[in-house]
Parts: structure tokens; C-alpha cells; sequence
């Protein structure tokens, strides 16, 4: 029981500082530098997994970046297109109504001209007649 004791306190005695020639050093026993060590294992091994799940979250960003950028362009051109779709229908409005305006003037000089013809071919008629019966 006394051994155990003497045991214990040493242990509790660890770790320690010590300067030796100026310069500090911890002490301690093997089964802590161990311990501290299995501890460093699994947090080197912790920070590569994590930098790996980094990696592939940078990469999963630059992918949606890109498709970003690649949806944007195509908005950037349907836009555009659509500018002079809209351009388009503008000046081809304007051209059915100039297009409706000829059509009218020319319906309704057939219309004068039509009248004017009748009334050139009954004066004619009439003047036949007139010369017949004379």
C-alpha cells in the first residue's frame, strides 16, 4: 500500500517545467508523452479529413459558380435576343400599318376610278343614243 502511495505521488509530480542551460523544458512520463502523441495522431488525422471535406467544398463551389456564370450568360443572350425580337416586331408593326395605309388608298382610288369609268361608259352610252337618235 506504501509502494502505491509513492507511486501515485510521483505521478501526480508529472508533468513538470525544469530549466535546463537556459532553456525550458517540460517532464513528464512515458505513458503521457504516449498519450499526448495518440492525441496528435488523431487530430492530424481529424485536420486532413477536414481539409479534405474543404477541397470538396471549394470544388462544389467553383462547379456551382460556373453554372452561374453559364446561366447568367445565357440570360445576358436571351436578353439580347429578345431586345431584337422585340425590334423586329416594332418595325414590322410600323410596316403592316404603312402596308394597311397603301391598301386603303388603293381601294379607294379602283373606287373613284371605277365610278369615274361608269360614268365615262354611260356619258358614252348616252351619247350614242343621243347620236342614234338624232
Amino acid at each position: 500500500m506504501l509502494v502505491m502511495l509513492v507511486s501515485l505521488s510521483v505521478f501526480a509530480q508529472y508533468p513538470t517545467t525544469k530549466k535546463i542551460k537556459g532553456v525550458q523544458v517540460v517532464i513528464m512520463t512515458v505513458p503521457q508523452a504516449e498519450k499526448i502523441d495518440i492525441q496528435f495522431e488523431k487530430m492530424s488525422d481529424s485536420i486532413v479529413e477536414l481539409n479534405k471535406k474543404i477541397d470538396k467544398k471549394i470544388h462544389e463551389v467553383k462547379v456551382v459558380d460556373f453554372q452561374r456564370e453559364k446561366t447568367f450568360d445565357s440570360l445576358q443572350i436571351f436578353k439580347s435576343n429578345l431586345l431584337i425580337a422585340n425590334t423586329t416586331i416594332d418595325s414590322l408593326k410600323n410596316e403592316m400599318k404603312r402596308v394597311e395605309k397603301l391598301e386603303f388608298i388603293e381601294k379607294r382610288t379602283r373606287t373613284r376610278l371605277g365610278v369615274g369609268l361608269i360614268g365615262t361608259l354611260v356619258a358614252w352610252i348616252s351619247f350614242a343614243i343621243i347620236v342614234i337618235k338624232s
